[in-house]
């Protein structure tokens, strides 16, 4: 379980015991990308506090946790659901609002349907896809378990025990698994139809022969057609693209260790690498490459300032960039396809991307004051910044819904607000 903020109401235990106390947690906004319903979810917990000889403390047990249906289109709730004890979310089925979530070594659908899940150990879950699916791979044994939430169905796969790890990436229709298994230069790649693996005796496969030396990275670029990689061979990191219909290598770029860099997302072409400079020097500079590795087309950016780290804003073409130089920092934004920068809050480093803006937190008033929080938006093309609400207290989440352009802020009382990133209508709700 992630912890969880608390809270707004403290209630003594029955009997008028005053050791411990009931806790209500603040509303918790989980949200499907490309559903109007959402879920508030609420924990009751018992807090007990306890001393011994390191010092003191709180125990927390979770009683129940709630899910209550939120309609972001009507800014009102609906039915709940309650769980005794502890959950953990693995993700979204098909349908809107079809929550899955671990409860007592069982996936269950708050809509009833149940998946025997024994461990939530390695999980990698690829974030709001649909159908989404969820694996689990075990070492020493080669067992990958799958379990695909759209067609409530699940599978066990068999790979050889004796090979590395795989890294299991998921094809853009959420339920195809391409297993990669990087040994030396063969690069070996299982695509699997989640629905179908039961019914496979073998698993089908194309290997690739690479460069060679440790896989870093891997992604997806058209659909499950083509591969991209990046790998550690010495003092140079190798990116290369694959057409796993053919097992062919298409492109092949070199860049340094010391250079900072990021593929892109599943579904695109893009490497991204910075050349490291001098952070001793007030003049630090980088230059930005921007590679496709589709079409090998690439291009240069000069940076006003050293690079420390790059990062995609989704799916592009925006990446965000954290400057370095006589030991300070700032946070820009780089949009790849105009080869521009632009400088931005430091709060921006920790924003949600909402269309072509990101949305974050900002602080207002002075220390001793109480904590009074605003949403800003930075619009990512021309760089400018602007206040999108008023004072709205102090903010405990702030969630998005990107296909609707809808934001959820949720303060400190468990007031609701909606915020149509479109229009800039803010809307006032409660549970």
């Amino acid at each position: 379980m992630r912890p969880l903020p608390v809270l707004p109401v403290l209630v003594a235990l029955a009997g008028g015991c005053t050791s411990s106390l009931r806790v209500r947690t603040i509303p918790r906004p989980l949200v499907q990308n490309g559903s109007p319903i959402a879920y508030m979810m609420t924990m009751d917990e018992v807090q007990t506090p306890y001393r011994d000889i390191k010092g003191e403390g709180v125990y927390t047990r979770v009683e129940r946790t709630r899910f209550t249906a939120f309609d972001l289109r009507h800014c009102r709730a609906g039915a709940t659901h309650t769980l005794e004890g502890s959950t953990s979310e693995l993700g979204w089925g098909r349908d809107p609002g079809d929550l899955w979530v671990w409860h007592q070594s069982t996936a269950r659908s708050l809509s009833g349907a149940t998946l025997p899940l024994s461990t939530l150990a390695g999980y990698d879950l690829p974030p709001n896809l649909a159908p989404p699916v969820w694996s689990s791979y075990e070492l020493g044994a080669g067992l990958l378990q799958v379990w695909d939430f759209g067609d409530r169905k699940q599978a066990v796969l068999r790979l050889d025990p004796a090979a590395p790890a795989p890294a299991v990436r998921h094809a853009q229709d959420g339920r195809t698994l391409v297993i990669s298994i990087a040994d030396g230069e063969v690069l070996e790649v299982l695509s699997v139809d989640v629905g179908r693996a039961s019914e496979l005796e073998k698993l089908p496969r194309v290997r690739l022969p690479r460069v060679g030396g440790k896989l870093r990275a891997a992604r997806l670029m058209a659909g499950k057609d083509r591969l991209m990689t990046v790998s550690e061979l010495g003092s140079v990191l190798v990116a290369e693209s694959f057409d796993l219909s053919s097992g062919a290598r298409l492109k092949q770029v070199d860049f340094n260790q010391t250079d900072v860099w990021a593929l892109g997302s599943d579904g695109t072409a893009w490497l991204i690498f910075a050349t490291a400079g001098d952070p001793r020097r007030r003049d630090c500079r980088s230059r930005l490459n921007v590679v496709d590795l589709a079409s090998g087309a690439a291009r240069e950016l000069p940076l006003p300032t050293c690079a420390a780290t790059l990062e995609w804003l989704g799916d592009g073409p925006f990446v965000g960039m954290v400057g370095y130089g006589l030991g300070r920092t700032s946070y820009w934004t780089v949009d790849v396809q105009r080869l521009t920068a632009h400088i931005a809050d430091e709060a921006a480093r920790s924003a949600l991307r909402v269309g072509d803006s990101l949305y974050y937190r900002i602080q207002a008033g002075g220390p001793g004051q109480p904590a009074r929080q605003y949403l800003r938006a930075h619009h990512l093309p021309s760089g400018r910044a602007r206040a999108v609400t008023g004072d709205l207290g102090e903010l405990r989440f702030v969630a998005a819904e990107p296909a609707s352009q809808t934001l959820i802020a949720v303060d400190g009382r468990s007031r609701i607000y909606l915020l149509d990133a479109r229009s800039g209508r803010l809307r006032s709700c409660s549970l």
